[in-house]
């Protein structure tokens, strides 16, 4: 890094600022840096004012007013340079101190001969030392009277004889500086102050900082990493310990185990040689009671082989005694299946001789309804009297007349009702051309196609393609703009100009949307401008003078952004090109001397340029930064309102008062033709009411000769009917004819019955027989099982 000073200090000969350290300036200036600075009379510095800077690095430290702004301005002076750069005053005049009426300024230039900040300065009368060069301009103000701007006279020497004017240095350098980021300035900062180690071990210094950094990522990660090892190692040793004690355990209880089995082996075998120890004292005695009991119950096993014999004799009866009942039950079974379809045949004989009946009844009624029928087709009448057919034809005629003054009343309402609907159609149009003009938004658009044709046509077009848009779109401006107070339209449309026919627009993007469309309504269109406008309309706007409320005491009423109504986006646009936010609305009273004394006095600095508008008349004031002097003021009329004024134009007023006239007159021509319509419906209605009930007569005597020609042919159909549903009955036989058959079947069951009756009897005999066998038997085995129940020795 470069040396800074520590201070800056003026010695007591011209005004010297010297740049001490705290060891000697032995560094060589590199060729063409600034050796030292002279400058006399010049904005903030009074007199004659030196500056040494050093060969590397400076830093200009100092409260506000104290010319750091003013050195830098110098340089750029003293070398030529535009003082468009500086963003200060252009007239060079306005460079010199105030009350004074020249200046001049110095610039020693290095020569490269290894000369320090001592031994490389400047003579006094500006000639080079050492082979340095001094570029000296002095500059002389003439003029500035009676409101007259300041003009300036502008010499220059080199090395102490007269010269032309330097050619400055080229700016691609400033503009590359503006664009680099903080590390690119550090770099270049770096190179340029001369050790060339500086850049390279800085380099490294990062590098070797992002390594510590990754090392210490790593060393970091490794810590926890070990750290979670070490937790895991101090629980899974804890678990290792419960793991030993339980193997240790599990052996214990393996060997208890062991030791159960041997000691319950051992019981066992104990407990089995008691036990057959019992076993044979029991057998031995068992073996002795036997041979005893043997030669007791010989007469016994006798009694019980006879009672095994009766039992199974008694089984054998039995036996066939339920082979007897099954056979009695099958033939009981069949006898009175047998009775079933005996009496069902009988059933079937009573049905049958009902059947009969009902059809010989049928047939006799079948008989007289064809009698009655031709009886009643030798007396119908052929055809209907004369006298119906004669009311039917004056029905008719009546009927005709009704419905041709019927179709005459609807065909006139019908023209009528076109014609209506014409008027209809007038009147809506008519209304629609009224709520124009009435409508604030279409006057306003309609007086700025009076202006520039194709405005109406691009604001509908922008209305009905906004899908088409990424944001918002607005215009044209004067679409957009209101005013708070009617007096205030004048001074804004003053204000913005030639910006009321502008469209803006939120994105570079929707820019070129809608600058396609105006370039493809082709050259012969009227032209228009489209503005993208980038900044943050969230944000209220700023007042860079203040706010109106600080300028009451100056007559104030309002900045002119406070008086205009618009969409942000809109208002941000006007404030960027129309600097809305900086001019002033007074009232009566108001100057611009004591206006500009008032922001003066705010600022603490005297503006550069003031706009005020007050009682119909603009005020332009632009003033130096430097001095007391003013360039010009301007004081011209407030354009009167034209398209925020809200008022209609004269030709908008006349075809005002025309569509009026034409809608009171549609309106006057739409009523008769309703009342007319009216009447005619009534018309209409009522012969459409005489109609239909004389039609209703017609179609009744139509039905009553309908029916009178059609009784007969209706009754000869029926009759057909009838004898075909006689005949077809006749074919059909008498049900009663299968009555023998049915006698048979009754013939057949009867003497089933019988059969099955006599073999249920045989065993009904047969079983009761057996019963007779079987009771001896069970006699006998009870006293046999009674012989053994008292016998001691069983």
């Amino acid at each position: 890094m470069a040396e800074v000073d520590d201070e800056v200090v003026m010695s007591d000969d011209e005004g010297t600022y010297n740049l001490p350290n705290k060891k000697a300036r032995t560094e060589v200036y590199p060729v063409g840096t600034i050796k030292k600075i002279r400058v006399f009379d010049f904005m903030t510095y009074a007199g004659l004012v030196a500056i040494t800077p050093g060969p590397s690095l400076n830093l200009i430290l100092g409260p506000n007013g104290t010319g750091k702004s003013s050195l830098v301005c110098a340089i750029c002076v003293g070398l030529g340079g535009s003082t468009k750069l500086l963003g200060r005053a252009d007239n060079l005049a306005d460079y010199i101190r105030r009350g004074k009426k020249s200046c001049w300024i110095e610039i020693t230039l290095s020569g490269g001969c290894g000369g320090n900040a001592v031994s490389g300065a400047t003579g006094s009368r500006g000639r080079s030392t050492g082979g340095d060069q001094v570029i000296r301009r002095e500059i002389k103000s003439q003029g500035g009277r009676d409101g007259h701007a300041l003009t300036y006279d502008s010499s220059w020497m080199l090395n102490g004889e007269d010269g032309r004017s330097p050619d400055f240095l080229p700016q691609d350098k400033v503009t590359e500086f503006a664009t680099m980021t903080p590390c690119q300035l550090l770099e270049a900062t770096e190179k340029a102050i001369g050790d060339a180690e500086l850049h390279g071990m800085h380099l490294k210094l990062i590098e070797l900082k992002r390594k510590y950094k990754q090392d210490k990522e790593v060393w970091e990660n490794n810590e926890r990493t070990l750290q979670k090892f070490r937790l895991e190692h101090a629980k899974q040793h804890r678990d290792y310990e419960r793991f030993e004690a339980r193997e240790g355990l599990k052996k214990e209880i393996d060997l208890l185990q062991k030791k159960i089995l041997w000691l319950r082996y051992i019981e066992c075998k104990k407990r089995l040689n008691d036990a057959k120890e019992k076993l044979a004292a029991a057998s031995a005695t068992l073996r002795a009671k036997t041979a005893e009991i043997q030669e007791d119950t010989e007469p016994l096993r006798k009694l019980e082989k006879k009672l095994i014999k009766s039992r199974e004799e008694r089984d054998k009866v039995f036996r066939n005694a339920l082979a007897l009942r099954r056979a009695w039950e099958q033939a009981s079974k069949k006898l009175d299946d047998a009775k079933v379809d005996l009496d069902q045949t009988v059933d079937k004989k009573a049905q049958l001789q009902g059947m009969s009946d009902r059809h010989k009844a049928k047939l006799a009624e079948m008989r007289r309804e064809v009698s009655q029928l031709e009886a009643d087709i030798e007396n119908a009448p052929a055809d209907a009297p004369q006298q119906l057919y004669d009311q039917k034809h004056a029905l008719r005629a009546d009927f005709e007349a009704e419905l041709t003054k019927y179709n005459a009343c609807v065909d006139e309402i019908s023209d009528l009702r076109r014609q209506m609907l014409r008027y209809e159609q007038e009147l809506s149009s008519v209304d629609r051309q009224l709520d124009q003009l009435q409508d604030p938004r279409e006057q306003r658009l309609k007086k700025m196609e009076d202006k520039r044709r194709g405005v109406s046509e691009v604001y509908h077009w922008i209305r009905q393609n906004r899908h088409r848009f990424s944001g918002d779109v607005f215009g044209p401006v004067a679409m957009e703009v209101s005013c708070s107070r009617r007096e205030y339209a004048g001074y804004v449309e003053t204000q913005i100009g030639g910006l009321l026919y502008h469209f803006v627009v939120s994105s570079r993007a929707d820019e070129e949307v809608l600058s396609e469309y105006l370039r493809s309504r082709g050259r012969d269109a009227a032209p228009f401008t489209v503005a993208a406008v980038s900044s943050d309309v969230s944000r209220p706007l700023d007042h860079p003078l203040g706010p109106s409320q600080v300028y009451s005491q100056a007559y104030v009423d309002h900045m002119m952004d406070e008086v205009i109504v618009a969409p942000p986006l809109v208002k941000h646009f006007l404030k960027d090109v129309a600097k809305i936010n900086t001019v002033f609305i007074c009232r009566r009273g108001g100057a611009i001397q004591i206006l500009q004394e008032a922001v003066a006095a705010h600022l603490s600095r005297r503006p550069d340029a003031l706009n005020m508008y007050m009682e119909g008349v603009r005020f332009q004031m632009t003033s130096s930064r430097y001095n007391n002097s003013t360039s010009y003021t301007q004081i011209t009329d407030a354009k009167p309102a034209h398209l925020l004024d809200g008022e209609l134009s004269s030709e908008m007023a006349e075809t005002k008062a025309r569509l009026e006239s034409q809608k009171h007159q549609l309106r006057l021509d739409i009523g008769n033709l309703e009342q007319t319509i009216a009447q005619l419906n009534a018309q209409a209605m009522q012969a459409q009411t005489g109609g239909e009930s004389l039609k209703q007569q017609i179609i009744s005597i139509d039905q009553a000769i309908m029916k009178i020609k059609s009784k007969k042919l209706e009754f000869g159909k029926l009759l057909k009917v009838k004898r075909s549903g006689l005949a077809n009955e006749l074919k059909k036989p008498d049900p009663i004819q299968e009555q023998g058959t049915l006698l048979e079947e009754m013939k057949q069951h009867t003497a089933e019955m019988l059969l099955q009756g006599e073999e249920a009897a045989r065993f009904v005999l047969k079983l009761w027989q057996t019963q007779q066998e079987l009771a001896p038997i069970e006699l006998c085995i009870k006293e046999g099982e009674m012989q053994v129940s008292r016998d001691p020795a069983a």
